[in-house]
């Protein structure tokens, strides 16, 4: 198969790792794709690398908000840009293996997915590992509601099958919010059993708090997805205890 992919990439001020961000996707061994790179309104560098590094390749689309927006508006912007049926997902300090959209596309058009993730390792900001992430190998909605189990680095959704969906415009937990939102409309989604890229956690970042991501978690369960209150508290306090088990 050969269907133009389009990688949505969101940006703010993320110089120290943008460029090896780009170098990922430009390396992969399925070349058939279009990188949207959707920059924030970055006060750093970004800017600059993004304009010398689509002066090289073609590929690379890129979208300057004149403003910041947050995350989800400017992974929204590159939704509605994109060309391509595979709609993938990379923030600019994460990193793909070099046969990730091969192998991963392969495993979709073989077992007729309309959305896959897979594993993927955690590193810290200086690239050493820092832990790994398996996910389950089927995802359903309901296992999807006691909290976000895919890697957004990870997910990749058909757009001819579903049609292009959107992020919910809240600050964290967008991801999940649009995980669960696809798969409303599929029975299930599955794993690839292959690790396909490296997420990077920073120190600053709100989601290396577990504990902060409660409200987040409240906004998802009752502000979108409408659940009752006792549903809402009933899967709060599993988030909780969950973190506080493995801790």
């Amino acid at each position: 198969m050969n269907d133009l992919v389009s990688v949505i990439t969101p940006c703010y001020n993320s110089d120290k790792f943008l460029e090896r961000t780009i170098d990922s996707v430009l390396n992969q061994s399925y070349t058939n794709f279009e990188l949207l790179i959707i920059d924030d309104f970055s006060t750093d560098n970004s800017r600059k690398i993004i304009q010398e590094k689509s002066k090289k390749d073609t590929r690379i689309v890129k979208i300057f908000n004149s403003e910041n927006h947050g995350t989800a508006v400017s992974r929204n912007k590159g939704i509605e840009s994109a060309k391509g049926r595979f709609i993938a997902f990379l923030d600019s300090d994460d990193y793909w293996y070099e046969n990730k959209l091969k192998l991963q596309l392969n495993f979709m058009v073989e077992r007729k997915l309309e959305f896959s993730f897979g594993p993927y390792i955690k590193v810290d900001e200086f690239g050493g590992k820092v832990g790994v992430v398996y996910p389950e190998t089927i995802m359903t909605y309901s296992k999807l509601l006691d909290g976000n189990k895919i890697g957004c680095l990870t997910a990749i959704y058909d757009s001819k099958s579903l049609g292009k969906i959107y992020f919910p415009n809240i600050k964290k937990r967008q991801d999940w919010a649009l995980w669960l939102k696809i798969h409303k409309k599929i029975k299930n989604s599955q794993s690839i059993d292959q690790f396909l890229g490296e997420y990077t956690v920073r120190k600053q970042s709100v989601s290396s708090n577990k504990f902060s991501l409660v409200y987040f978690h409240y906004l998802v369960y009752r502000k979108i997805e409408k659940l009752s209150i006792i549903k809402t508290f009933y899967f709060l306090l599993k988030y909780i205890f969950a973190i506080l088990w493995r801790r």
